[in-house]
């Protein structure tokens, strides 16, 4: 036989292919098309030669004929969830916190050990939703030569910074993306011969890491007119690991080893009237929003009655709420007609 050769059984279910190898050889290769039930007796599946085929001096048209009573098997499925992490069809990526133990001397000179956060990855390898996913995959690829598909795709199309996704590994990105954007989609398949035999495709969300607001003061009495007070204190702002982002007005806290609310994408909390047509707002000038401090308008005259201003410590998450937050955000604040 010389040349390449291509011959169709007449049902479209079954090609053999005569093809020169590289070292100039001639095998034969038969390819059974994916789930082709093959028939038997005036059924079966029959391929006739277009040309000719010579073989040890005589030349005779080739006739094959095929029978396979059952539809072809394919391998069990062989990657599996990591049950655990998912909801249904939804598995929550935690970002992951560097967390390390920092050691300093307290006023009496005691050693004093803490917690500091020295970064926050908000990378995700989707392979970590799968029992073994390595082996998984080699199993799949090479042992059975199957087809493994993993990887993620975000789709909206409104927001397409927030979320970059290169194969499997997927990265929020904390200063664009806010959880009303959705889900990432996961795709999880695996197929032998075109066939799939496993599909664990579903969505990717992410925890809430918006953390604790901590109540401080909600009341504050003035009665010296000419002083400059802080609305922020005793405010606090706690990570969802329980450590401090942000407090009486400051990010400069020891728990983290930088800004702790840009390492968490937050933006720090601002002080607002809460009630912006309130006509006792301009009896104060809030003087820094973010650092929460504010003095009475007209120093130099006196008050003949007391006079109520509230105020607000105005925050925001893009992960979600804030626990604590929306009850406990008001701060009350009287300027007493004694003042001087």
């Amino acid at each position: 036989m010389k040349g390449e050769h291509l011959w169709k059984s007449k049902d479209n279910k079954v090609t053999f292919e005569g093809v020169q190898e590289t070292n100039g050889e001639y095998k034969f290769k038969l390819t059974i098309a994916a789930g082709a039930a093959l028939g038997s007796g005036n059924n079966a599946s029959v391929i006739e030669a277009t040309s000719n085929v010579t073989f040890a001096g005589v030349t005779q048209p080739m006739k094959i004929t095929l029978s396979m009573p059952q539809t072809a098997s394919y391998p069990e499925p062989v990657l599996k969830k990591m049950d655990a992490y998912w909801d249904g069809k939804v598995a929550t990526f935690t970002p992951k916190y560097t967390i390390v133990d920092k050691t300093e001397e307290d006023e009496d000179g005691n050693d004093v050990t803490y917690k500091q956060v020295t970064a926050v990855n908000f990378t995700f390898d989707l392979a970590n939703l799968f029992n073994d996913f390595t082996n998984a995959k080699d199993k799949i690829t090479t042992q059975l030569g199957g087809v493994l598909e993993l990887k993620g795709e975000w789709t909206d199309t409104k927001h397409p910074q927030a979320v970059t996704v290169n194969g499997q590994n997927v990265m929020f990105d904390k200063t664009k993306y806010d959880q009303s954007y959705g889900k990432v989609s996961v795709t999880a398949r695996e197929s032998y011969g075109g066939h799939e035999v496993n599909n664990l495709s579903g969505d990717l969300a992410v925890y809430n890491i918006s953390g604790t607001m901590t109540q401080g003061q909600t009341a504050i009495e003035v009665s010296d007119l000419r002083g400059s007070y802080n609305a922020f204190t005793g405010w606090k702002w706690a990570d969802v690991n329980g450590i401090v982002m942000w407090a009486d007005g400051s990010a400069d806290q020891k728990g983290y080893a930088s800004n702790g609310l840009t390492m968490n994408g937050l933006s720090a909390p601002e002080l607002v009237f809460a009630n912006a047509n309130d006509a006792n707002n301009s009896y104060i000038t809030i003087t820094s929003k973010t650092e929460g401090t504010f003095e009475v308008a007209n120093k130099d005259l006196k008050l003949s009655k007391d006079v109520v201003v509230r105020l607000r410590v105005k925050a925001s998450s893009r992960w979600g709420a804030i626990t604590g937050y929306d009850a406990n955000n008001v701060i009350t604040v009287t300027l007493k007609a004694s003042g001087k």
